[in-house]
């Protein structure tokens, strides 16, 4: 799980890219990313590992709208949903994340 993730973040850096809870562009390298891996799963644990060790509500929560919209994510959405989603408010957010 976690080498996926490091393979991502360390992908990120080596754009330059800062992480920031603000900045959009991080999601669009992300979603680059995953879309080279083609991996179903990293999506996923790239939320957790950005809504438990990094503390960014916000793009975990999109994360998790993005992997709810993909059809190749949604049998491990129930895995990682719950370690991700801490707040009822986190829930809310993947929820209208997912609409727009």
């Amino acid at each position: 799980m976690r080498a996926c993730v490091r393979a991502c973040v360390r992908a990120c850096v080596r754009a330059c890219v800062r992480v920031c809870v603000f900045c959009v562009c991080v999601l669009c390298v992300f979603c680059v990313v995953l879309e080279l891996m083609m991996l179903s799963v990293c999506a996923l644990q790239l939320a957790l590992y950005t809504r438990c060790e990094l503390n960014i509500r916000t793009t975990a929560n999109l994360l998790l709208a993005y992997a709810a919209d993909r059809q190749e994510c949604r049998p491990f959405l129930q895995q990682y949903f719950c370690a991700t989603v801490r707040l009822p408010s986190d829930w809310v957010d993947v929820a209208e994340q997912y609409q727009v």
